[in-house]
């Protein structure tokens, strides 16, 4: 299984997308010093509607057109 999975990671591509660095405050942190499942959710959405616009064309003539995008599920 470790072979197989370094195998696979040492074979990808770079993807063309790339972001600013976002440094995560001590307000963005809980109790135990990690971010917050809040700022994860905001930092996602940020990072994703900025790319369905700019890098897949889900902009606003897409809407218009009758068509969107949602987010089925959410891990983190």
């Amino acid at each position: 299984f470790y072979w197989a999975f370094f195998c696979t990671i040492k074979n990808m591509k770079t993807l063309p997308y790339s972001v600013n660095e976002i440094k995560v405050t001590q307000e963005m942190c809980d109790h135990n010093g990690h971010m917050n499942v809040k700022y994860y959710y905001q930092l996602f959405d940020d990072v994703y509607t900025k790319m369905y616009i700019e890098n897949l064309g889900f902009d606003d003539d897409y809407l218009a057109s009758g068509f969107s995008t949602f987010t089925l599920e959410d891990s983190i």
